[in-house]
């Protein structure tokens, strides 16, 4: 028994930023303030991200605002975004919401209880004893590493559906006055946007296999990635270290994980690979011998609508089943997050 993506779908918020207007409002934000803000807006340019989305207009985004408004936006927009990805899902694997068994929702941009999933209960009629798996704390790793909950969650309940749905607001995380590297960069990076996926406890369906899963976390590294919880809300932590850490430890880490079922990095058909950053994603792509035929989903996804936090590997996946090959092929989903932890995801498409 096992588990197989048989859906997958993304919703996005209708504000669009382009590399021109992400440059005049990190400008506006920053202009005056850091010494050497010309070598963050030229990221801009290298990070390879054309477009991306906003819940809020470019000027409100960049705004001061307290933590309460903030909050308020989240609670509102991640139902609306979140109903919208798991309505499409649904709708595309023909199940209704009363047919799932257990829900699973991700986030790291925002707080609040109840969680997305009782909301989510009561806009769409999921059946009341559903499960519900509210997922907070996992970082940008989360939706890899749901994949490996669903495998879990079908070898105990052969035949259940799971529906995971992921929203991520990273423009709500936005500080004005944090004038760190960290806080720079990953204004240049990140998106908001939903995506969902729909796994079934068997393997009857076309679709995306789970064969297994690992998580990897490596010691001493806790302090690289995460946020600060401050009065103005979520402060990024971004250490440079990550890009190295990635380059030293991914392909090791990734050979060991596919030696256990005779396999080896060039014998993988597709990958899923959240790309973090332009450094990061170079980092993985050189540890790995990756180029852009390999990364084309992941590439695709990141050029549209950068970085999405947990939602990019299944916003990544919802690609590769729209415009999967025919054949069967083994595929990779690889992920990082806070921790510092490496997600690592055996699929194959059938």
């Amino acid at each position: 028994m096992t588990a197989t993506v048989v859906a997958a779908a993304s919703a996005f918020p209708e504000y669009i930023l382009e590399s021109e207007d992400v440059r005049h409002l990190y400008e506006r934000a920053f202009g005056g303030r850091v010494k050497d803000l010309d070598t963050y807006t030229a990221m801009v340019d290298h990070a390879g991200i054309e477009t991306r989305h906003l819940v809020r207009p470019g000027e409100e985004t960049i705004a001061r605002k307290p933590l309460d408004d903030k909050n308020r936006i989240f609670t509102e927009e991640s139902q609306r975004l979140g109903e919208r990805a798991a309505a499409e899902c649904l709708d595309r694997a023909g199940v209704a919401a009363s047919d799932v068994h257990c829900l699973m929702t991700l986030s790291c941009t925002g707080f609040m209880i109840p969680p997305l999933d009782a909301y989510l209960v009561n806009r769409m009629g999921f059946r009341p004893d559903v499960v519900r798996i509210p997922v907070t704390e996992m970082g940008c790793a989360a939706g890899a590493w749901s994949l490996g909950r669903c495998r879990d969650r079908a070898l105990a309940h052969p035949g259940g559906l799971t529906l995971v749905v992921s929203v991520e607001l990273p423009s709500l995380t936005f500080q004005p006055d944090d004038l760190s590297p960290a806080n720079l960069v990953s204004s240049v990076l990140f998106g908001d946007g939903s995506a969902a996926i729909l796994v079934r406890g068997d393997s009857s369906e076309p679709g995306l296999e789970i064969c297994n899963s690992r998580s990897i976390m490596f010691p001493g590294t806790t302090d690289v990635m995460g946020f600060d919880l401050h009065s103005t809300g979520f402060h990024i932590i971004l250490d440079r270290k990550i890009p190295v850490i990635i380059a030293r430890r991914a392909r090791p880490e990734l050979e060991r994980f596919l030696e256990d079922h005779s396999l080896s990095p060039d014998q993988i058909g597709f990958w899923a690979i959240h790309p973090g950053g332009k450094k990061i994603l170079d980092s993985i792509a050189s540890a790995l011998s990756l180029g852009a035929a390999e990364l084309e989903r992941t590439l695709a996804v990141w050029s549209r609508r950068g970085n999405l936090s947990s939602a990019t590997v299944l916003a990544i996946l919802e690609q590769h089943l729209l415009h999967r090959p025919r054949q069967e092929s083994p595929g990779i989903a690889v992920a990082f997050g806070p921790g510092f932890c490496m997600e690592m995801v055996l699929l194959r498409s059938h």
